[in-house]
């Protein structure tokens, strides 16, 4: 789980090439806590019914040509969807911009916070989330940023962790149908990797994420228009998801990626030519030192019922679950869904 910095500064260089982010007001409160649900796409799939909702259909893609200026909390306007990239599979816009707002809203977070030790509440999602942070008054502004990519993605993993196991934003409707897409996980480092790069620089932060959204369409070789991306998403059809079934039914997806801490690499088309090989992602373990940056904090969820805490840690006497415990429980999921096919 550990990553060298120099395998981070690689990826990173490789993705965005001109490094164009924006540096938020050390000082000033910039950004309000993202609510568990930011933006409400997407699901894998295209032109999918509704149950209950007689022709209505669900599949929201997009090509570059829809994607429009980012803004920290979403906006109508900013063309969300899943597009297909030839360097990077599909990739889920919404996801990507929500896991960048969740890492500047962190960085912002981090900074206040040098030079002490606080505890913010994250909100509910299958359990009340804590997050507690240790920071020192030393700490620089690229540390903040690796630290707050880091916690992002812990979020995102709990995120996926929860949905398997019931959370939803609608009551009684659980959200599993969507539970580790074959995007998600990608998606969701992507943004990350866009969101500490958009804090860092002196633009600002709506204008950096912009940019940098649009460098790495084109280094990931995103198709033109969503018919594009239509197509692609019809060539998986069967495979990786069916319109046998209607919303909310969790047997729309075929395929789950159940996430690991490890460089993953997308899943390409072959019926799309690749002129280069396929962009894999790491996420930031270590400051530039190489001390881990776990040390600087400690995300604790008291969990629902629906966790299953007991057949998961048998040597626990409590509903509290941390960062540490996400392997065991992704490990009990892939089981599960390896069962369920």
């Amino acid at each position: 789980m550990k990553l060298k910095n120099w395998h981070f500064l690689i990826i990173c260089l490789f993705l965005i090439g001109v490094a164009v982010s924006a540096r938020s007001e050390t000082g000033k409160k910039l950004y309000k806590c993202p609510p568990r649900i930011i933006r409400t796409c997407c699901s894998f799939g295209y032109n999918v019914g509704v149950w209950g909702i007689p022709f209505y259909r669900i599949g929201e893609v997009a090509g570059k040509v829809d994607v429009g200026r980012h803004k920290y909390l979403g906006v109508n306007t900013e063309g969300n969807g899943i597009i297909y990239t030839q360097r990077g599979g599909f990739v889920d816009l919404g996801h990507l911009r929500d896991q960048a707002d969740w890492t500047a809203f962190l960085y912002q977070t981090i900074i206040e916070n040098r030079g002490q030790k606080t505890e913010i509440k994250l909100g509910y999602e299958a359990g009340v989330k804590k997050l507690k942070l240790d920071i020192p008054a030393d700490f620089s502004l690229n540390e903040a940023a690796l630290l707050a990519g880091n916690i992002t993605y812990y979020l995102s993993l709990w995120h996926e962790i929860a949905t398997w196991y019931g959370a939803s934003s609608i009551p009684l409707i659980a959200e599993r149908y969507s539970a580790f897409s074959p995007e998600d996980d990608y998606s969701n480092r992507l943004g990350i990797l866009l969101g500490m790069k958009s804090v860092e620089s002196d633009l600002p932060y709506n204008e950096a994420m912009t940019r940098n959204i649009t460098m790495l369409l084109d280094t990931l070789q995103a198709v033109e228009t969503a018919d594009e991306t239509r197509q692609a998403m019809e060539a998986v059809h069967n495979l990786w998801w069916t319109r046998q079934y209607r919303y909310p039914n969790k047997k729309i997806l075929l395929k789950r990626e159940i996430p690991t801490f490890d460089y993953i690499t997308p899943v390409l088309l072959p019926e799309y030519p690749v002129t280069q090989k396929a962009v894999g992602l790491l996420m930031p373990t270590q400051t530039s030192n190489g001390q881990p940056l776990s040390d600087f904090f400690d995300l604790r969820i008291k969990v629902n019922n629906k966790i299953p805490v007991k057949k998961v840690f048998n040597t626990k006497k409590h509903r509290i679950v941390s960062e540490y415990d996400f392997e065991r429980l992704l490990t009990q999921i892939d089981a599960e869904n390896s069962v369920a096919k």
